[in-house]
């Protein structure tokens, strides 16, 4: 609900709330991957399920909301070449290219869901997630390389460079996903020490970046503070919430909060002729809010529950 919010133009200080929470979601999903990876053996077919399982839950309600934003986004495709327009749609079919869309400029303007760009880069790392975990050495080579990138991006180079590998792009934030697995190791008890020194390496780093660049003026770098402030409080967040009981209404959380990620730019554009959300105001929020959240709970009915089944039973097969 946070990057719902920054959307609707909430911000604290002029600091964006979403890339927080974007960054929380980064740990969750390192978190989510190593259970499904970790728990069975790393073996062809069980390799071949977790694509599966994953792509059963990211492409059905992408798909839906996508199609829906499409409809829905003013002007969608409209000023563009052919050419253009052909890479616009394979880029929302394949999703990946959404990660790449501040290279091209007409593409930022034309995005039927803007926030997949994150689904982009998520993608990315399920793709070599198997093959990173599959052993300890390569998840810390990863982990250290991928965690230096975002220092030098975050506390040397200038924008756009603290944004793209600070923040967007997998090179300089796989270290956040790989947090996730890490996080998961210590409660499976998979050298604990080892993983609970490198985060607390990495968490520290993220101290330094934030206290570094407030010492040298540099903060309003974009994403610079927000990133550091979602690992620091991402961590240990996570970190207590893999060790609470797991019970039934956490993945029915899960899923909601899926579907308000996707579809609140289309309850954006849907309200913007009646209620500008821009226009702010204590019952404009309330109103955009119970507006995302009706929606994706409609795209949880529609859509997302008649795979729910289907992702249970391909878990079964990882065996």
């Amino acid at each position: 609900m946070m990057v719902a919010f920054s959307h609707a133009g909430i911000a604290w200080h002029g600091y964006h709330l979403g890339v927080p929470a974007v960054v929380v979601f980064f740990i969750l999903s390192g978190f989510v991957v190593a259970s499904l990876l970790e728990s069975k053996p790393t073996t062809f077919a069980n390799i071949k399920y977790f694509y599966q399982e994953r792509l059963y839950r990211l492409l059905p309600l992408y798909a839906f909301f996508a199609l829906l934003g499409a409809a829905c986004a003013p002007g969608w495709l409209q000023g563009l070449s052919w050419e253009q327009k052909g890479y616009a749609v394979f880029s929302h079919i394949t999703i990946i290219p959404l990660n790449y869309q501040m290279l091209t400029p007409w593409l930022s303007a034309h995005m039927a869901t803007p926030p997949a760009w994150s689904l982009g880069l998520e993608l990315q790392f399920y793709c070599i997630a198997p093959f990173v975990c599959k052993t300890q050495s390569r998840v810390w080579l990863v982990f250290f390389l991928s965690l230096l990138l975002y220092m030098l991006a975050s506390l040397v180079l200038a924008a756009p460079y603290t944004d793209w590998f600070g923040y967007r792009f997998l090179p300089g934030n796989i270290f956040m996903f790989l947090a996730g697995v890490l996080l998961y190791r210590i409660r499976q008890g998979v050298a604990p020490h080892v993983a609970l020194l490198a985060l607390g390496v990495s968490w520290g780093g993220g101290l330094t970046v934030l206290m570094v660049n407030s010492v040298l003026g540099r903060s309003g770098m974009p994403f610079v503070d927000e990133t550091a402030v979602g690992y620091l409080f991402g961590l240990p967040l996570v970190a207590g919430l893999s060790r609470l009981p797991r019970k039934r209404r956490d993945e029915w959380l899960g899923n909601l909060a899926y579907g308000v990620f996707l579809c609140h730019f289309v309850v954006i554009w849907l309200m913007s002729s009646w209620m500008p959300v821009a226009q702010g105001g204590w019952y404009v929020w309330l109103t955009y809010g119970f507006c995302v959240t009706f929606m994706a709970w409609g795209g949880y009915i529609l859509v997302e529950r008649h795979f729910l089944m289907r992702r249970h039973a391909i878990r079964q097969l990882m065996r």
